[in-house]
């Protein structure tokens, strides 16, 4: 679900723009590239100087400067935020930490629009990129949900913390999720599989919930654990 935009120019001009830009690849050996770089900064858009070679599969004359853009339209965390205060909505957010494979993002998502999650934050970087497996697995799901990119997630899970809402992270070190009072403003934190949440975020959260097995296993899938968690907080939120 990746627009390409090749050149110098047409790449500098989509940064001025403000279109929504997911990565941007620089040749090492590029030169005239100083504004792109300042803009890149300024508009926290990821970049990342690569091998002359990879310029090569592109069918187009690239100048070494090629820039993926989302076909997708992000939203802008506070806006959101604002409209649902606005509507008087109750904040139910769900932010995704480490979650690089796109078929348990789009499975996330797809439950996330399912019980009534109203915005969902991800990382700029160490994610899985927005495209046409996420699409798919969120069938469809992805189109209806306001989506944020952020660059610091600690510093965002602060934010919501100053806003009043509580912020959970789900980690088999803590406590039984349905004992919790799950009502109110709230946000749940899941990370991937292999790593899960990272430490720093994990601190960061107000409180860690823990789904209790029957049998010994290590861990749930992502996809698997944040759906089970999320259907209590959605029950305890919308029905009684």
């Amino acid at each position: 679900m990746d627009d390409l935009i090749y050149g110098r120019n047409p790449v500098k001009e989509a940064l001025k723009s403000g279109r929504n830009l997911r990565e941007i690849l620089i040749s090492k050996k590029s030169s005239g590239i100083s504004e792109i770089l300042r803009l890149a900064k300024e508009k926290s858009v990821v970049v990342k100087f690569v091998d002359p070679k990879k310029f090569r599969s592109f069918k187009e004359n690239t100048q070494g400067v090629v820039a993926y853009c989302s076909a997708i339209r992000f939203s802008e965390l506070f806006n959101v935020l604002d409209s649902l205060k606005k509507n008087n909505k109750i904040p139910f957010i769900l932010i995704c930490d480490h979650i690089k494979d796109p078929h348990n993002l789009g499975a996330l998502l797809r439950t996330a629009y399912a019980v009534g999650v109203n915005c969902v934050i991800l990382p700029k970087r160490r994610t899985a990129p927005i495209n046409a497996i996420v699409e798919k697995a969120s069938v469809g799901a992805i189109n209806f949900l306001d989506i944020c990119l952020v660059t610091n997630l600690v510093q965002t899970i602060k934010k919501l913390k100053e806003l009043g809402i509580f912020v959970y992270c789900a980690d088999m070190k803590g406590d039984v999720f349905y004992e919790y009072n799950l009502k109110g403003p709230i946000a749940l934190v899941v990370g991937s599989e292999g790593e899960g949440v990272s430490l720093l975020v994990k601190k960061s959260c107000d409180a860690l919930l823990k789904i209790p097995m029957k049998n010994p296993i290590d861990s749930l899938n992502v996809s698997v654990a944040g759906a089970i968690i999320m259907y209590e907080i959605s029950k305890q939120i919308f029905f009684k």
